[in-house]
């Protein structure tokens, strides 16, 4: 009996020791301690991982016979992709022709914030049995803005 709880005593003072300097530490600190996570009108979606792609539309002109191009942003697309492996009904519910039209807030792992999503599609992901829903969002608010 000795020799088992020798093996597992480090690892208990490690986590006690951990867990006792995070009681201390400042409000900032443990905000990135939050555990990775995907939301969906502020529930969480189980198990899911997103990724995103944000473009911008680029025009480039010149001005007369100068030979220097000027660039100017356009119009910003913002999709996000939320990769399952189960169904997610209320993204489910979307697909019908006879669908309403829902909006959605997607919060994705590192804290960006897309607003008024629409679903844009579903195919299946590269895992047997997963599902990659991908939406088109109208705007979103970067990480830790106010």
């Amino acid at each position: 009996m000795i020799r088992p709880l020798a093996r597992v005593l480090p690892t208990l003072v490690t986590a006690l020791v951990l867990a006792t300097s995070c009681v201390s530490a400042p409000p900032e600190a443990l905000v990135r301690l939050r555990v990775p996570r995907v939301t969906l009108n502020g529930a969480v979606v189980p198990g899911a991982q997103s990724s995103i792609d944000i473009t911008v539309d680029i025009t480039e002109f010149r001005q007369g016979g100068s030979p220097g191009a000027t660039l100017l942003a356009r119009g910003k697309h913002y999709h996000v992709s939320i990769l399952t492996d189960r169904p997610v009904a209320v993204l489910d519910a979307e697909l019908p022709v006879a669908a309403t039209g829902t909006r959605f807030t997607v919060v994705v792992e590192d804290g960006r914030e897309f607003l008024r999503c629409l679903v844009a599609g579903l195919r299946s992901g590269t895992a047997p049995g997963s599902l990659v829903y991908k939406l088109q969002c109208e705007d979103m608010i970067p990480p830790g803005a106010p």
